[in-house]
């Protein structure tokens, strides 16, 4: 998980602009345990709609990906 820090956020809800400083988490998993962290981040986060999407990764340095999927094991 890789934490940033300070990331303004301007969004709408309920009918109005809202703005929030909020830390960004980039969670890295596979694609068969997303659902499982989704439903944890849920389970944890206090927003009612938490901002949670999964981009896939196309291309990465080999041994890296390599680690995280054997960390996922």
């Amino acid at each position: 998980v890789n934490i940033v820090s300070n990331v303004s956020s301007i969004y709408w809800w309920k009918g109005n602009v809202e703005e929030a400083n909020e830390a960004l988490m980039i969670i890295k998993t596979t694609r068969a345990k997303i659902e499982e962290l989704i439903e944890e981040v849920r389970k944890l986060h206090s927003y009612e709609v938490p901002e949670i999407i999964v981009l896939p990764i196309v291309e990465g340095f080999k041994k890296y990906l390599q680690w995280i999927s054997e960390t996922l094991e």
